[in-house]
């Protein structure tokens, strides 16, 4: 009997599918591992988010206003996230916040655009920065002519509704 010493070609070929096949079933399985860990990150987030808004409460029997501004018309200001931050471990952040000016003050730029991970799922689409632009009622595509031009901010995927300013994502 002759010895053989090598595989034949369809024997190659059967292996080769064989672990094609056994491939092709554990990617999804390791694609659904990620996203439920990425779900889970987004669910701890915005678990950090709430429990940060009733330290707030506790500390000033009342929840964060979702906007502040220094004018009536409203414009341009903090937002409730800016309030929380002492609660989410980030009063580093809050530190450079200064609240009796715009957020467009050039005092203000490091605040506005630090990205901060706890506002961020890492299933969403948010981009680095978005733009605030001020929008008048009579004209909704036109900015507001206070002076203000549109600016950049931190974006991120928890956000609020807080009036007639609009955020746009760049690109």
């Amino acid at each position: 009997m002759k010895k053989r010493l090598a595989f034949t070609l369809i024997e190659l070929l059967v292996v080769i599918v064989i672990i094609g096949i056994l491939i092709a079933l554990i990617v999804p399985a390791v694609q659904a591992a990620r996203e439920a860990a990425r779900r889970s990150s987004c669910q701890n987030n915005l678990r950090q988010i709430g429990i940060a808004i009733h330290h707030y409460h506790n500390a000033y029997s009342r929840f964060p206003s979702g906007w502040i501004a220094d004018a009536p018309e409203g414009e341009p200001g903090w937002g409730w996230a800016s309030l929380v931050l002492p609660y989410m471990e980030q009063t580093n952040i809050q530190n450079l916040v200064n609240y009796s000016g715009h957020i467009d003050a050039t005092v203000n730029a490091r605040a506005r655009q630090y990205k901060l991970p706890n506002f961020f799922c890492p299933s969403g689409n948010a981009g680095q920065l978005g733009v605030l632009v001020l929008k008048d009622d009579a004209a909704r595509d036109e900015p507001h002519d206070h002076g203000h031009l549109p600016i950049k901010i931190a974006a991120a995927n928890y956000v609020g509704i807080f009036g007639t300013v609009e955020v746009k994502n760049p690109g």
